[in-house]
C-alpha cells in the first residue's frame, strides 16, 4: 500500500511542478517539490530510468535558474551519467545534449578567453534553435557543427564526439541522400577524434563511412578541375585517406597503409601539383613504409621523389636528422642484400643533405660528410671501382683536414 501511496504521491507532485514551471515559478517551493520527486522516483525506479534521469535534470534547471551553479552540475552530471549508462546497453532512449549545454555554459560563462565565449554563444544559440525549430533541423545540425569543433580546438574531446555524433544523426535523419558530403565531413570529424582518443578500429569504420560518397562527387577525382568545390571534396576525401594510412601504418598494416597513403598522395598532387612539401612528405611516408616491407627499390624510389621536392620546395616539413637516419637504414638493407648500387646511392643523398643542410652545425656537417664519404669509398671497392674509392677516400680526407 505505501508502493502504492508514494507512486500516486508522484504522479500528482509531478503535475504541480509542471504547473508551477509552466506559470515561470522557479523558487524554492518548486525546488523542494523537485527534490522530493527525485527522492521517490529513486526509491521506487532503477538508478538508471529515465524517469530519474529527468528529475535530475529537472531540479539542475531550477538550480541554474537560482545560480546554485555547483548543486546543477552534479545533478547535470547524474543524468550525463544514466543517459551514457543506457547508450552502453543499446538504449538511446535518453538525449545527452540538453543536460550537456547547460554543463558546458556553467563551465565556460564566467570565463573572459575568447573560445569559452564563443562557445557558450553557440551553446545559448543551440537552446534557441531546438526550441524554435524543434530538435532535428538543419539549423541544429549546423550549430552542433560549430560547437563540435569549438571544442574539439579546446581538446574537450570526449564532449565533442557528442556534439559530432548528435550531428551525424541528425543529418541521417534530414538528407534524402545518405552519401551526402555533409554526412562525409562528420564521418570525417567523428574518425579523427576516435583517433585521437586511441580507438583506432572503430575510427577506421567512421573513415569508411566518409569515403562512401567519394565516387560520386566528381572533386574526389585527382583528374578534375580545380574550382573551390571540387578543392574542398578532394582536401576531405585525401584528409581521410592520410588518417586512414596512419592508422594501418600504427596497426601494423603495412599495405594498407601504403596504399591508403597512395591514394591521399594522388588527390594532394592534383590541388597543390607535384612539388609541393606536402607531397614530399607523403613520397616520404610511403617510402618508410615500403623500407618496413623490405620494398628497397619502391623505396628509393619514393625517398628520391621526396628529396627533389624537397630540395626545391619552399616551407620545409622533413626535418634533415630524421631523413638522414631514414635514409642510413636504407643503406644498410641495402648493404645486407648485397645491394652495393642502392647502398651508395642512399649514401649520396645523405650526403647531399649533410652539405646543403642549415639544421645541422658546420663542425657536425662536416665530420658526419667525412666519415659518410669514406664508406661511400668503401661501397666503391666493393664495386671495384677503384678510381671513385680513391676519390671518395680523398675528399674524406681533406674534410677531416678542415676541421684540424
Amino acid at each position: 500500500h505505501a508502493s502504492r501511496f508514494e507512486q500516486d504521491y508522484v504522479l500528482v507532485l509531478s503535475n504541480w511542478c509542471n504547473l508551477s514551471w509552466t506559470k515561470g515559478d522557479m523558487g524554492a517551493s518548486l525546488h523542494q517539490a523537485l527534490s522530493e520527486v527525485l527522492r521517490l522516483r529513486t526509491l521506487l525506479l532503477a538508478s538508471d530510468h529515465e524517469e530519474v534521469a529527468a528529475a535530475h535534470y529537472n531540479i539542475a534547471i531550477v538550480e541554474y535558474a537560482n545560480n546554485l551553479n555547483e548543486s546543477a552540475s552534479k545533478h547535470l552530471m547524474e543524468y550525463l551519467k544514466i543517459a551514457a549508462h543506457r547508450a552502453k546497453s543499446g538504449n538511446m532512449d535518453i538525449d545527452p545534449i540538453p543536460a550537456l549545454t547547460y554543463l558546458l555554459i556553467i563551465e565556460n560563462e564566467d570565463k573572459q578567453d575568447r573560445s569559452s565565449q564563443d562557445l557558450v554563444r553557440g551553446l545559448r544559440a543551440l537552446q534557441d534553435k531546438r526550441h524554435k525549430k524543434g530538435p532535428a533541423s538543419a539549423e541544429v545540425a549546423s550549430v552542433l557543427n560549430f560547437i563540435g569543433t569549438l571544442l574539439f580546438h579546446k581538446s574537450d574531446l570526449d564532449h565533442a564526439l557528442l556534439f559530432f555524433q548528435e550531428e551525424l544523426r541528425l543529418e541521417q535523419q534530414l538528407i534524402e541522400c545518405k552519401n551526402d558530403i555533409s554526412v562525409s565531413v562528420t564521418c570525417n570529424n567523428i574518425g579523427r577524434i576516435l583517433q585521437e582518443l586511441g580507438n583506432m578500429e572503430e575510427a577506421v569504420v567512421f573513415y569508411k563511412r566518409a569515403l562512401e560518397s567519394e565516387d560520386s562527387h566528381p572533386g574526389s577525382q585527382a583528374t578534375h578541375g580545380t574550382n573551390a568545390c571540387n578543392k574542398s571534396t578532394s582536401n576531405l576525401y585525401s584528409t581521410v585517406w592520410y588518417n586512414l594510412g596512419l592508422i594501418h601504418d600504427k596497426l601494423g598494416s603495412y599495405p594498407e597503409a601504403i596504399s591508403a597513403f597512395t591514394k591521399s598522395l594522388e588527390l594532394r598532387k592534383a590541388m597543390l601539383g607535384r612539388n609541393h612539401p606536402d607531397i614530399a612528405c607523403l613520397y616520404y611516408n610511403i617510402g618508410v613504409l615500403q623500407m618496413e616491407q623490405q620494398h628497397l627499390d619502391e623505396a628509393s624510389t619514393s625517398f628520391s621523389e621526396a628529396l627533389r621536392i624537397r630540395y626545391h620546395a619552399v616551407g620545409n616539413q622533413l626535418n634533415d636528422d630524421r631523413v638522414i637516419k631514414t635514409l642510413e637504414k636504407l643503406a644498410s638493407l641495402y648493404k645486407a642484400k648485397g645491394n652495393i648500387r642502392g647502398a651508395t646511392q642512399a649514401s649520396h643523398e645523405i650526403l647531399n643533405i649533410l652539405e646543403s643542410s642549415t639544421e645541422i652545425d658546420l663542425w657536425k656537417r662536416l665530420r658526419d660528410s667525412a666519415l659518410l664519404l669514406r664508406s661511400i669509398s668503401e661501397l666503391y671497392h666493393a664495386e671495384g671501382d677503384m678510381k671513385l674509392a680513391l676519390s671518395s677516400a680523398q675528399k674524406s680526407v681533406d674534410k677531416f683536414g678542415v676541421l684540424l
